[in-house]
């Protein structure tokens, strides 16, 4: 794992842990919008809810395990681009 490189499992949590909070942001600003839009704030945040929870829910899942996977493997690939293209400034 070498010196300033993360743990594979602790890169695969913290991949699962954005990716779930970032999913959360979004699902929750898409239902506020939904709600928004329905004549009847209360009724339409109720609706908004109800009509969107089975999808929330796999989206959130999904995307956690998506990153959990796509992370560790990302990252240092990332990590090694950004500092090529750092180097080429120089």
């Amino acid at each position: 794992w070498g010196r300033g490189r993360l743990h594979p499992v602790l890169g695969g949590l913290a991949g699962a842990g954005i990716g779930l909070a970032a999913t959360l942001v979004y699902q929750v600003l898409v239902i506020l919008g939904l709600a928004a839009a329905m004549p009847e704030a209360r009724t339409g945040f109720v609706a908004a809810i109800a009509s969107n929870a089975l999808f929330s829910l796999v989206h959130l899942l999904s995307n956690a395990v998506v990153f959990a996977v796509l992370a560790p493997v990302a990252l240092p690939r990332l990590r090694s681009l950004s500092a090529g293209a750092l180097a080429g400034r120089s």
